[in-house]
């Protein structure tokens, strides 16, 4: 297996922590150091988790499906940010395009993973 920093997931989640960053950084300071730090502090989670399944010897598709749970969470979140006048809607848009890449490659990589397990039996 790949290195966890060589992975197109990992790289797609890096983009999405970025695009959250640069979209939330003119936030209302009471928003800014309550939910959004919390979001933030979920998607460096959900980064850490995705680099640990890449090396991860057991049960690596339940990592993949709790990383998938993760990210739906932090779409929620990021929607409700939107709401509360968090960030803009250009700076939204760029935030779910990078949910959605990373949602695409956790999706891959566990119908592959799906597949592997099905060739075995």
């Amino acid at each position: 297996m790949a290195e966890f920093h060589s992975l197109h997931v990992y790289k797609a989640a890096i983009e999405l922590e970025r695009q959250f960053c640069a979209s939330t950084q003119k936030a209302k300071r009471q928003l800014k150091y309550g939910k959004v730090d919390k979001i933030y502090q979920e998607i460096i989670d959900f980064i850490v988790k995705v680099a640990f399944a890449c090396d991860y010897e057991g049960d690596r598709l339940k990592l993949i499906e709790e990383s998938l749970e993760m990210m739906r969470r932090i779409k929620i979140q990021v929607r409700i940010i939107l709401d509360l006048g968090g960030m803009t809607r250009n700076g939204f848009a760029a935030v779910v395009k990078a949910e959605e890449d990373v949602s695409r490659q956790l999706s891959g990589w566990k119908n592959s993973l799906t597949n592997k397990n099905k060739s075995k039996d």
